[in-house]
């Protein structure tokens, strides 16, 4: 049996699978390490309610933009915190994340 869903949930969904997909192609292209991690914009992801895709886990985060998506691999590094302030880490060394979305050394 078919469950009633929102028109703007399966709007929503197929946006981002759409843009899940060509994520995953280029990245496939363009770097050899494994995606671990989906992040969505956080309205999109309270809309879905998705815990994973593809088997990875799907966390929300403000960076990214909605219906669009950013995967995280170890070459691009992880997004969390240091010492309160956002950063990526990079190859074990954590990078604060700036407006200009240009990287700079934490410690």
């Amino acid at each position: 049996m078919a469950e009633d869903r929102d028109p703007e949930q399966v709007y929503v969904e197929g946006q981002l699978l759409c843009a899940l997909g060509t994520a995953f192609d280029e990245h496939d292209r363009e770097c050899l390490d494994a995606v671990y991690l989906v992040l969505l914009n956080p309205a999109n992801l309270e809309l879905l309610r998705w815990d994973e895709i593809y088997g990875l886990p799907v966390l929300p985060d403000d960076r990214v933009p909605p219906l669009r998506c950013r995967l995280v691999c170890g070459a691009r590094g992880w997004a969390g915190t240091y010492n309160g302030d956002p950063v990526v880490w990079v190859d074990g060394s954590p990078f604060v994340v700036v407006e200009s979305e240009e990287a700079q050394p934490a410690a």
